[in-house]
């Protein structure tokens, strides 16, 4: 089964070595859906304590009960 991408976007990372913000930059061909605008923080992604803790922003989690700030990634 092929699955097509509704949203196709590229972003930029804005950051040090402790704490990054994900940016929406531009849309990529093909996408379907324009909701962010350029310079839209998607998500911040922080170290602390050898854990990553992520700061949604535009870009939502699809679940829930992930809504709140905390940590979902692992390095």
């Amino acid at each position: 089964m092929m699955h097509k991408r509704m949203l196709q976007i590229r972003t930029v990372i804005v950051g040090d070595r402790n704490a990054i913000n994900l940016v929406f930059d531009s849309y990529l061909p093909g996408n379907m859906y324009e909701i962010y605008g350029e310079g839209d923080i998607l998500l911040s992604l922080e170290r602390k304590d050898s854990k990553v803790y992520t700061r949604w922003g535009m870009l939502k989690p699809l679940l829930l009960e992930n809504k709140e700030p905390g940590v979902y990634f692992e390095y």
